[in-house]
């Protein structure tokens, strides 16, 4: 290494010099090889080494190179090198680099050198890529090579290239174990430079850390738990750390001061509800094994409790041996004293995660938690299963008591008066109570809550079994021997239920038998309640004396309850009654609407069902309505063109031979026009009236028929409603336009244009075309062409006046028959639009609900799961508290 220190400081020369070294190296060299010069076979390669290393020194870099590159024995590498050194002190960059990469290096030290320099050069050029591919190259030749990895890491410090700086640190840190790049690579951490690698890179890191330093094992691992937290690889992180952990033989005597608060914090953000079970169900079982083994004494508890409430909800998903040490721990340890804060904060949770699903718990399942976090008040249930009589006289005693209690009643309860109830008991419907704000001397208050047993109740139901789990004491009151045997009961289902005894002797019972009762039942008190306070009252006292002697009952009955002990229990009872609630809900919002969903299809299917009927009705009526019109009026034109003929034809008779033969034409005509207006007005618009209001009476029939089968369509309807919803009233305002219009057209008269029936056939002209040579003849015989004319207007055809006529009489008429059509479907508008909105409105509701259902069955998981989570979280409360009774609950 000495030689090559060297070579790498251009120093070679001073070897040459040996004991010399106080002369000029110029000169004594110079000397050297001309000696050397002297000799048969000179060596003159070492000396024209060194000489060009004394001129680098002196900047004289040409004279340098031109030494060097005569220079060919062993040092040609290092000559090749320090050409390109001379090349690059001159800024001949291009050539510096030729010669650096014509080297062909016979040792590490100098390839090392040839890369730095290379470097250098890259480096100065902004040759990035090559820059770095360069020192990377000279790390993994010579790590050890001094400033090679410093120099490393400056440059990508400098280039802000932070892949290849967590790289290099990576690398050395697992290399050296050196604190340094630990905590160089701690830093690129903290400052997320390491965002771009899967947490599994750093495995290594971890694995050489646990043998050298444990404490910087936990800050750096802490360091990746906060950083990969903010990124994707977050649960990436989860199970590498774990799998770490799992290939480690953990020592016990080592406290993870850092890691246990890690995991706390973890765990309870992935069982808070924000995950989805499929998300953490292969992550948790690793966190918590490892959370037990690194837990501190303060968080061993927490860490212990949670595996075994994720093993009673996902059994043989933890190791055996997790298991064992959790059960060690919670049976060795002494349990924490804020259960009940943990309580309230998980509750909340469930109320703020429920509001936001839109559903909420049982309003009495709120009501009970509510009322168990105030510690202010002891609740004592009185029950009272006895006769009418008996129960009702009991509960006297506090109404009758104002001065001293106060009868209070939650929100929507009820209080039935004595005279109200059918069997003549005075009942308070649960939740109920008589308060006492003070009852005890350190102001705590008292609830007497009034059991809702029935007249010989000879079973425990869920609801009354709920509200005695509610109470923190029973105060149980006995007016005959089979009522013992309902306390029984409840001392079966709820063995740590402190409960007390009343012995009421009512009116029936005389003094001796009373004695002889109260000694039977206080006998079995003793036997089944060793610690139970018993009082007996009878009715014959004073009940100012009685109700000194209840309270001072409820005292006693309250003095052996310890809150802090017995409302954990409670709550966290009610709190799984909560989450079955909200369970529960979930179910039924999913079956109601469905149940919706298929009353609006049978509603859309009946209103599609009526729509058509209408359609049917429509076309229907329109026929029918229209053919009996057509019918009169055709009639009444055929009546007309018979009519009217023979009308004309009976004019005849009005000729006679005093007429005038140049104005009987004109007077016929005239008379034939008088006639026709007459027998329209006053025959045929009378008859065709009153033909037209016969069909008007049909048409009001088939309109009534239409409204009645509407009626039945809508009386469906409503009944599929259930309210009066739709009305299906036709508009029989067309009726009354009908009966207008028909009046309008045949009470005014019908004014016919002046027909032009004989004008054009004179006497004169009708015997010329008929007589021809004869009229000379006879034209002077005026009877025989008054004949001639009657006979001509008698066997005239008529049919071109009669249609004319028809068709003026009738042309208002098919003007109101072609309407028929249009007022027929007005009739039925107001249905058809009412039934029309019904559809649509149904059919925008169902397809509503449809998209609703669709949204609570497309990720049923995102409703449960939360619920199971927070049920998780409820159970290791439970393993928490100080309460044995945990699986009560299940009963219900």
């Amino acid at each position: 290494m000495t030689v090559e220190k060297s070579l790498i400081n251009k120093t070679f020369y001073k070897s040459l010099m040996g004991e010399k070294n106080h002369e000029e190296p110029a000169k004594f060299l110079g000397k050297m090889y001309a000696q050397e010069q002297q000799k048969d076979v000179p060596e003159l390669a070492y000396i024209r080494y060194a000489q060009g290393e004394v001129y680098f020194h002196h900047k004289d870099y040409e004279a340098a190179i031109f030494k060097w590159e005569k220079v060919d024995n062993e040092l040609k590498p290092w000559a090749l090198k320090n050409i390109g050194d001379a090349h690059f002190e001159l800024g001949w960059l291009a050539l510096a680099e030729d010669f650096y990469q014509q080297v062909d290096p016979d040792s590490d030290v100098l390839k090392t050198e040839v890369l730095l320099q290379l470097f250098s050069l890259y480096a100065l050029l902004d040759r990035h890529e090559e820059a770095v591919a360069t020192i990377k190259k000279a790390v993994q030749l010579n790590p050890d090579y001094p400033n090679v990895t410093e120099t490393a890491r400056t440059y990508f410090e400098e280039q802000s290239d932070w892949d290849n700086a967590v790289e290099l640190a990576v690398n050395e840190a697992i290399r050296t174990g050196a604190p340094s790049w630990f905590s160089l690579l701690e830093n690129y951490i903290e400052q997320k430079h390491i965002l771009r690698f899967p947490p599994n890179y750093f495995r290594p890191v971890l694995d050489k850390l646990y043998e050298v330093n444990r404490t910087r094992l936990e800050t750096l691992s802490a360091a990746l738990w906060v950083t990969y937290k903010q990124s994707g690889y977050y649960f990436s992180w989860l199970e590498t750390f774990c799998d770490f952990l799992q290939a480690q033989a953990l020592e016990e005597s080592y406290t993870w001061h850092r890691l246990s608060p890690l995991f706390k914090k973890t765990c309870a953000e992935l069982v808070s509800g924000k995950y989805l079970l499929r998300e953490i169900s292969d992550l948790m079982p690793g966190l918590l094994a490892h959370w037990v083994r690194t837990a501190t004494q303060e968080d061993q508890l927490l860490a212990a409790s949670l595996v075994l409430a994720w093993e009673e909800l996902f059994p043989e998903t933890l190791p055996e041996r997790s298991i064992r040490s959790a059960e060690s721990l919670l049976n060795d340890s002494q349990r924490p004293k804020n259960v009940i804060e943990a309580c309230s904060q998980l509750f909340e949770a469930v109320l703020t995660w429920g509001k936001k699903e839109g559903i909420l718990p049982d309003d009495d399942l709120q009501w009970k938690v509510g009322e168990l976090f105030d510690f202010n008040h002891y609740h004592l249930m009185i029950a009272s299963p006895t006769s009418a009589t008996s129960r009702t006289a009991f509960g006297r005693l506090f109404l009758d008591q104002d001065q001293v209690m106060e009868v209070a009643f939650a929100e929507n309860a009820t209080r039935m008066a004595e005279s109200e109830a059918a069997d003549g008991v005075m009942r308070l419907a649960f939740p109920c109570r008589f308060s006492a704000p003070h009852f005890k001397e350190d102001g705590t208050g008292l609830d007497l809550m009034a059991a809702p047993f029935m007249l010989d109740s000879n079973h425990l139901t869920k609801e009354v079994l709920q509200d005695l789990k509610f109470c923190d004491a029973l105060l149980f009151v006995v007016s005959s021997e089979r009522d013992f045997d309902l306390v029984l009961q409840i001392k079966a289902y709820l063995p740590d239920l402190p409960i007390h005894f009343v012995l009421w002797n009512a009116d029936w019972m005389d003094k001796e038998k009373a004695l002889e009762w109260v000694e039977t039942i206080v006998t079995e008190i003793e036997r089944h309640f060793p610690h139970a306070e018993v009082t007996a009252l009878s009715t014959t006292r004073d009940p100012e004396k009685l109700a000194a002697e209840l309270f001072k009952s409820a005292r006693a009955a309250i003095d052996t309850v310890r809150l802090e002990e017995m409302r954990p229990s409670k709550l966290l009872h009610f709190i799984k009654l909560s989450l079955r609630s909200l369970l529960d809900k979930r179910v039924e919002a999913e079956r109601v609407m469905m149940e919706h969903i298929d009353w609006y299809e049978e509603l859309i299917a009946t209103l599609d069902e009526a729509l058509n009927r209408v359609q049917e009705l429509t076309e229907e009526k329109t026929q029918t309505v229209k053919q009996a019109f057509g019918f009169i009026k055709n009639e009444w034109h055929k009546d007309l063109l018979t009519t009217i003929p023979d009308l004309l034809k009976k004019c005849s008779e009005l000729i006679t031979f005093s007429m005038d033969l140049s104005q009987i034409h004109v007077f016929i005509n005239d008379e034939m026009n008088r006639r026709l207006s007459a027998f329209i007005e006053d025959t045929a618009l009378p008859n065709f009236r009153k033909a037209v209001e016969e069909w008007m009476e049909v048409c009001e029939e088939e309109f009534g028929d239409s409204q009645s089968q509407l009626n039945e369509c809508g009386k469906k309807l409503n009944a599929l409603y259930g309210e009066e919803k739709l009305a299906l009233n036709g508009d029989f305002k067309v009726l009354e336009d009908w009966r207008r219009d028909i009046y309008r057209m045949t009470q005014g008269g019908i004014p016919l244009e002046k027909a032009n029936i004989l004008l054009r056939f004179t006497p004169s002209r009708l015997l010329l075309k008929s007589a021809g040579k004869l009229f000379g003849a006879v034209s002077k015989n005026k009877d025989l062409l008054i004949n001639k004319y009657k006979q001509f207007i008698e066997s005239k055809d008529y049919t071109e006046t009669a249609e004319s006529v028809a068709n003026q009489f009738m042309q208002q008429f098919d003007l109101f028959e072609r309407s028929l059509s249009r007022d027929i479907k007005m009739f039925f508008d107001p249905p058809s639009v009412t039934l029309t909105k019904a559809l649509e409105e149904a059919q925008a509701e169902v397809a509503a609900r449809r998209d609703a259902l669709k949204d609570l069955q497309k990720n049923p998981e995102e409703f449960r799961d939360p619920l199971t989570l927070f049920e998780l979280r409820q159970r290791q409360l439970e393993w928490l508290s100080d309460t044995p009774a945990r699986n009560l609950v299940e009963y219900f």
